[in-house]
């Protein structure tokens, strides 16, 4: 199973996000994410001792200019079968990420922060 997994820029640590994982009950065998830096470094690093692939989806602002997010989000959500989003209840592009998430009608889990 690949599972996305979503958080506010520099809000949230390795361990909010490996908690996340472990209480959304998802069984995964990818974990995919935005290109942000320590998620990254810091899933790889962990995942690839347990055997599990990371994958970063890039944002391509050069092909998308300002519809790049989205349309990184929208292969992010095509590709995989299960979402897990750290949210604080006001970062607009998890919020947005959310969205399509939810419509897609696949599992979603949520960890709220504050």
């Amino acid at each position: 199973m690949r599972v996305a997994v979503v958080c506010p820029r520099g809000r949230v640590t390795k361990h909010r996000v490996l908690r996340a994982i472990k209480n959304s009950g998802f069984y995964f065998t990818e974990v995919v994410t935005w290109p942000r830096r320590f998620l990254v470094l810091e899933l790889k690093g962990y995942f690839n001792r347990h055997n599990r692939k990371v994958k970063a989806f890039p944002t391509k602002w050069s092909t998308f200019g300002r519809d790049a997010p989205l349309e990184r989000d929208k292969k992010i959500v095509g590709y995989c079968d299960a979402f897990i989003a750290i949210y604080d209840g006001d970062a607009p592009d998890v919020r947005n990420f959310l969205a399509m998430a939810i419509a897609s009608g696949k599992a979603v889990h949520v960890e709220m922060i504050g």
